[in-house]
């Protein structure tokens, strides 16, 4: 991507790419449209057609295809500007939503002001191509994950158990998940959900004192999770709370600028041969200024942070705008909070390995609209070690519901030994959060 200008340039062209074909709108100074038309999504399209035209400003929404695109174009000699859709409501919430009147209104916005487009910058080719490494290895965790998964389904049909274990030594999976309302009945198959994903740390929001939950606490002890931290209370055993229970032993940390709310966040070292901090959190759901509260406090805490590698992760009740709905909640104030974590060095785990990826963690009981509620915030000191990112359903054989035992997705990381980290030009290239 080029540095734009402010002066209204004399020809701007709007740019929708799909993955066939791609629309294209030119428009004059005035605003006046020269042309419209369609060139097949490849190099060779692009090149035929965009040389014809002398060089201008060129708009496109990032995607699939907006990497090889916009550096061709700019090798053509066009001004090109790479918008960020999810952060631009006139384009993802347009009612008459085509290809041909997307293409209009990013040439309309690229011709007035540049900045309305939160433009991105991609990263290199030397930085792309470590991150299809990582994506690989990714998949090959997956395809392990779903190989032991086989083996101790098959095992058990013979009336033996595998023990559980971890990945290795040079590994550590963490996952972090809301059983909803202490777990109640389903206790033993989430119980038996995480024996199968066989994490190292487990994080779990609306934990209770409750009957359920406490007999959902002692299996993780006889699994192997005996360092268990809770933030439940006797006195309170219906109150929603949070269990952090680890194969690893567990340290708590009380930190100043840490939130008040009572039960929804506590946060420990985990020891080993490289200890990290994990932080398990649950913002509050109704309560504006509570809401609000406890994000500040999150903002404070990570500002500056000096304590070494670490991991915040949990419900946190919000997310991205547009990117992480399928309607209309998240405002301004989620995503300024978001921002200010990113520019902190805390990266949303997610967004670091999957880009614009869509994933719903929760769904609404009425309207049935999709959110990503859960996240995980990865601070500078540890994200070199993060190699997976994924979201999975808890399931029972034979049942199909998608909610069977939480009405949210767990969301499961995997972090490796520091030693085969991400390459630094992964890390320190700009992208989208």
């Amino acid at each position: 991507m080029t540095n734009s200008t402010q002066e209204t340039p004399d020809v701007t062209v709007g740019i929708d790419v799909s993955d066939r074909l791609t629309s294209f709108c030119v428009l004059d100074r005035q605003g006046e449209i020269l042309e419209e038309g369609k060139v097949r999504t490849s190099p060779e399209g692009f090149a035929r057609r965009f040389t014809a035209i002398e060089p201008c400003r060129m708009v496109m929404e990032v995607g699939t295809h907006s990497r090889w695109a916009s550096k061709l174009l700019a090798e053509l000699g066009h001004e090109v500007i790479v918008a960020n859709p999810w952060k631009v409501r006139l384009i993802a919430n347009s009612i008459k939503k085509t290809d041909r009147s997307d293409a209009e209104t990013l040439a309309r916005l690229g011709r007035v002001d540049p900045k309305l487009l939160s433009p991105v910058v991609h990263r290199g080719d030397e930085a792309q191509a470590d991150l299809a490494i990582i994506h690989a290895r990714e998949a090959l965790i997956a395809s392990r994950r779903l190989l032991i998964n086989h083996i101790r389904g098959a095992v058990k049909s013979f009336g033996c158990r595998v023990p559980s274990s971890t990945y290795g030594h040079s590994s550590m999976r963490i996952v972090s998940w809301n059983i909803r309302a202490g777990g109640g009945a389903r206790v033993e198959a989430i119980q038996e959900q995480l024996e199968r994903w066989a994490p190292d740390i487990v994080g779990l929001c609306e934990f209770r004192t409750t009957p359920p939950s406490l007999r959902l606490a002692a299996g993780l002890r006889e699994m192997g999770f005996e360092h268990q931290i809770t933030t439940a209370s006797p006195q309170l055993p219906s109150r929603n709370a949070l269990l952090l229970a680890s194969r690893l032993p567990l340290r708590r940390h009380s930190l100043r600028q840490a939130p008040a709310e009572p039960g929804r966040w506590l946060i420990a070292t985990a020891s080993g041969d490289q200890p990290l901090l994990v932080g398990l959190m649950h913002l509050p759901d109704v309560g504006k200024e509570r809401r609000l509260a406890f994000m500040e406090s999150i903002a404070k805490l990570t500002a500056g942070w000096r304590r070494g590698p670490a991991v915040l992760l949990g419900d946190t009740n919000c997310g991205w705008p547009i990117l992480d709905e399928e309607t209309p909640v998240f405002g301004s104030g989620t995503a300024a909070w978001l921002d200010g974590l990113h520019a902190s060095g805390w990266r949303d785990a997610f967004r670091f390995l999957r880009g614009e990826e869509r994933f719903y963690t929760w769904y609404s009981p009425n309207a049935g609209n999709g959110f990503r509620l859960d996240q995980a915030f990865v601070n500078r000191r540890l994200i070199s070690r993060l190699q997976s990112v994924t979201y999975e359903w808890g399931s029972i054989e034979g049942n199909a519901r998608r909610d069977v035992l939480s009405d949210h997705a767990a969301l499961i990381l995997d972090f490796i030994d520091s030693r085969s980290a991400l390459p630094a030009a992964v890390l320190s290239a700009p992208a989208s959060p």
